[in-house]
């Protein structure tokens, strides 16, 4: 009979370890890429040539997914706030903004290393939604110009992500790594020369999860 009582006991603990940690979690984020990349490339009959916009730039997201201890699963809404870049082509000077919403939904690997500790690798795709602004002006004695346009352009999104997660409790993490992600856009919105427009990006983030 005691042994009965011990294996039922060895039992629920195996049962309730495996389930520990397992749940819905809601989770907020801020990331900051080193460089937003923003490449264009045109041509006509001509002429060909590349455009490329660098900057850093900031973003905060919420996500919520569950998860399934070794495994998660979620979908998140990000925001990455406005970046500019200011420069001369030539006599020509120009400043290109841009910010956009992403829609995203992911998947991470999370094996335990040490108590408290697990390891996230990760993937995540989905689509964006991005804002550009152009302006441009030239000056000589006598005579000014100046132009601007905006567009919205709405891309593909693929990225990938490798980090740490460190739990203090059955209810609050603190996730940590980094991530890098392309994103493939609708050229044409951006003139009917432009032949290709994709951005990268890549950079830290850091978020707080609860779970549930």
């Amino acid at each position: 009979m005691k042994n009965k009582i011990l294996i039922a006991a060895l039992a629920a603990a195996v049962c309730a370890s495996s389930s520990f940690g397992e749940g819905i979690f809601l989770s907020i984020e801020g990331d900051y890429s080193f460089k937003s990349s923003i490449t264009t490339k045109w041509s006509d009959e001509d002429d060909s040539g590349t455009n490329k916009d660098n900057k850093g730039q900031a973003a905060l997201g919420f996500k919520g997914g569950y998860d399934f201890g070794i495994a998660r699963a979620y979908g998140e809404y990000l925001y990455d706030f406005k970046a500019s870049k200011t420069g001369t082509d030539e006599d020509i000077i120009f400043k290109h903004e841009w910010n956009k919403h992403s829609l995203l939904v992911g998947g991470d690997f999370t094996p335990e290393i040490t108590n408290g500790f697990k390891l996230v690798a990760g993937a995540y795709t989905g689509v964006s939604f991005m804002r550009y602004k152009n302006e441009s002006s030239f000056s000589l004695p006598g005579y000014a110009y100046s132009n601007s346009y905006k567009a919205n352009l709405n891309g593909w999104v693929i990225g990938a992500k490798l980090g740490g997660l460190y739990s203090f409790d059955e209810h609050n993490e603190i996730e940590f790594g980094y991530k890098a992600d392309y994103t493939r856009y609708k050229a044409s919105k951006l003139g009917e020369d432009i032949d290709k427009a994709y951005e990268t990006n890549h950079g830290l983030y850091l978020g707080y999860n609860f779970k549930f």
